[in-house]
Formats: C-alpha cells, sequence, structure tokens
C-alpha cells in the first residue's frame, strides 16, 4: 500500500510545480512554501481531514486566505485539492489492486461504501466498478 501511496505523493507535488511554472508569475515565496507545505498536510491527511478548517489551522492561516491562493495558483479550492488527492488514490487502488470497493471505501476514510460510490461517481463520472472494468480492459 505504501508504493502507491509513494507514487500518488510523487504525481501530486509535480501537478503542483507544473501549475506553479505555468503560471509565469512572480510568486511570493512564502506563498510557495505554504502551497507545498498544504500538499504535504493533504497527502498525510487526506484520508481522516476533509475539510479546509483543519488544513488552515494546521498552517495557521485564515481558512478564507488558504482557499483564495488555492484558486488563485491552481485554479481549485482546498476542497477539491482534497478531492482531487483521495480520487487519485481512489483510483489506483481500483486499477492496481485486488480490493473490493467495499474495502476501498473503508481504507479511504468512507463510512459507508454507498457514500464512497457516490462520491466517485460525481467527482469522476462513472461509478467505480465500472471505472475497474474500463481499467481492466485496457491492460
Amino acid at each position: 500500500m505504501n508504493e502507491f501511496m509513494d507514487v500518488a505523493m510523487r504525481e501530486s507535488v509535480e501537478l503542483i510545480n507544473d501549475s506553479i511554472a505555468k503560471l509565469n508569475l512572480d510568486v511570493i515565496p512564502s506563498e510557495v512554501t505554504l502551497l507545498y507545505k498544504l500538499q504535504d498536510l493533504i497527502a498525510l491527511h487526506f484520508k481522516t481531514q476533509r475539510f479546509e478548517r483543519f488544513y488552515a489551522e494546521a498552517l495557521g492561516v485564515p481558512g478564507k486566505r488558504l482557499n483564495s491562493l488555492c484558486v488563485l495558483y491552481f485554479n481549485a479550492t482546498v476542497h477539491s485539492l482534497i478531492d482531487q488527492r483521495l480520487l487519485q488514490e481512489a483510483k489506483l487502488l481500483l486499477k492496481l489492486s485486488h480490493l473490493q470497493c467495499k474495502a476501498i471505501a473503508y481504507e479511504l476514510g468512507f463510512c459507508d461504501p454507498g457514500h464512497f460510490a457516490r462520491w466517485f461517481k460525481r467527482v469522476n463520472g462513472c461509478a467505480p466498478g465500472e471505472y475497474r472494468g474500463r481499467s481492466l480492459a485496457r491492460w
């Protein structure tokens, strides 16, 4: 399971680096540092902490400020970044593990597999089982 997290974390860091590089703006170093710290916190806590308030408090920044920085640099809210990381992990588990969707739901911190399935369909456009079937068909 750790290898899945390592791959996902590297991909998340690359995504942030690409996003910042594409901006071609004079980026204030403290803002970049804050965004890297946010990414680290999301990577560590995305399964258990899904609200912006946790991350804002951990970084010592007001929630509105943190969200405005995320929207400015990533064109996404903190909640969207958490969802993206969670979706990335869900996709990895669906593609590369033999865990049932129910087990994946619990692994990702969902209390109810049905809630996981609805969330996955909302953010990804298809049900987890359907996504797994498509992924396996490509192999």
